[in-house]
């Protein structure tokens, strides 16, 4: 192990597409054209199918070629060509993979890479600016920025997208995140907005409330509490803060914010758009506010003509 020769770096940066046992090789800072079969030692044919694969979709492979590293010294290797081989949408139609596409795609996959691929794989950022300038977000373009990835551009297909995508399906079943607009009920033109995440549109000052609630949970989503309260307040309003003037406590910040994140949206002509007690008062716990607090101050922001309970 050792001698394992590291990559010349200069060489492989500038190439743009390589073999899928070329990408997963770098990942691990080993040089890929070191890798080859050592017929007399069987715990190191595990990487045979990967070889012959590489050789049959034009790479220069010598499978005679002593192995320093083997599948039985490094167990990331098989692991790694498994889940890469798992993700097909990499993959161009002759089998080669754009080394920055496969960066980006490890990445998010959680894979610990050389400093290298860390650079290649870097996202673009947000355009931060732009999107506090929309009236409102699909579900894709939310879930895609809870991931800290600029929506439009190149998705990975991984467990960091489908537990954002799950997790905001259950908030919105639970009642704990309000969609402004649903179209995904509306036909076949619905049901196809739905399939392509753009069924269900949120404000986003009510997105932002709802995925800074717990920290940590998104961390790299880009927005904060202070991009929220900027949203709700009118850029030409009067430097008095609402409603109470200048006079100002860390409760009543929250219960501004809790005003924001829940009631919002509320339509009186649909009472079903009202939170429940029970969900502005847990939101305002996970805030820091004492069990009894938050229950009296969920009962202060209810609407007057909105009964408890059921609707």
């Amino acid at each position: 192990m050792s001698d394992w020769k590291a990559p010349d770096w200069n060489v492989w940066e500038a190439t743009k597409v390589v073999t899928m046992w070329e990408a997963v090789s770098l990942s691990l800072d080993y040089e890929p054209k070191q890798v080859g079969t050592v017929v007399e030692n069987p715990a190191q044919l595990g990487i045979l199918p990967a070889l012959l694969a590489a050789e049959s979709a034009g790479a220069k492979v010598d499978l005679g070629t002593p192995v320093i590293c083997t599948a039985a010294e490094h167990p990331e290797y098989t692991q790694r060509l498994f889940d890469l081989e798992s993700s097909i949408e990499l993959f161009k139609d002759n089998g080669l993979v754009s080394l920055k596409g496969f960066a980006r795609w490890a990445r998010c996959a959680g894979w610990t890479l050389p400093d290298v691929l860390v650079r290649l794989g870097a996202h673009p950022p947000i355009d931060r600016a732009h999107w506090l300038r929309q009236d409102l977000w699909s579900e894709r373009e939310l879930v895609d920025m809870l991931c800290g990835l600029e929506s439009g551009r190149w998705r990975p297909s991984i467990a960091q997208i489908n537990s954002a995508e799950e997790q905001v399906r259950r908030a919105i079943a639970d009642g704990a995140l309000a969609v402004r607009c649903d179209r995904s009920n509306d036909g076949t033109e619905g049901r196809a907005q739905a399939f392509y995440g753009a069924g269900r549109l949120f404000q986003p000052a009510t997105a932002i409330w709802w995925a800074i609630a717990k920290p940590g949970r998104f961390p790299d989503f880009p927005f904060t509490a202070d991009d929220a309260r900027a949203l709700a307040t009118p850029t030409d309003a009067p430097a008095r803060k609402w409603p109470w003037g200048d006079h100002e406590t860390e409760l009543l910040r929250k219960l501004a914010d809790a005003a924001r994140q829940w009631w919002s949206t509320y339509d009186p002509s649909d009472p079903r758009t009202a939170p429940t007690n029970d969900a502005v008062a847990n939101w305002l716990k996970e805030q820091g506010v004492a069990e009894r607090n938050a229950q009296v101050m969920a009962t202060i922001l209810r609407a007057d003509n909105v009964r408890t309970g059921p609707r």
